[in-house]
């Protein structure tokens, strides 16, 4: 009775890591995938912000920015 209890709690803690190991394992591979998404999205946002950037730059450089600072001149947000 004793004998059957243990190995009982012995295979309940061996399931449960075991499940536990499987849910990682679908969590890492969802991660795998997702992470050249991610990446790709990270990417595309720099170049945009990139773009963006360097046109508030031009358009500072040409005189055409609203907003300067009165005392130096420069660019303002």
């Amino acid at each position: 009775m004793a004998s059957s209890l243990i190995i009982q709690t012995i295979g309940q803690i061996f399931y449960e890591r075991m499940t536990a190991s499987r849910n990682l394992f679908v969590l890492a591979e969802n991660i795998k995938t997702g992470s050249s998404w991610i990446s790709l999205i990270i990417l595309v946002l720099g170049v945009l912000l990139f773009i963006v950037f360097t046109f508030r730059l031009w358009k500072w450089d040409k005189g055409e920015e609203l907003e300067v600072c009165h005392v130096c001149s420069g660019m303002l947000s």
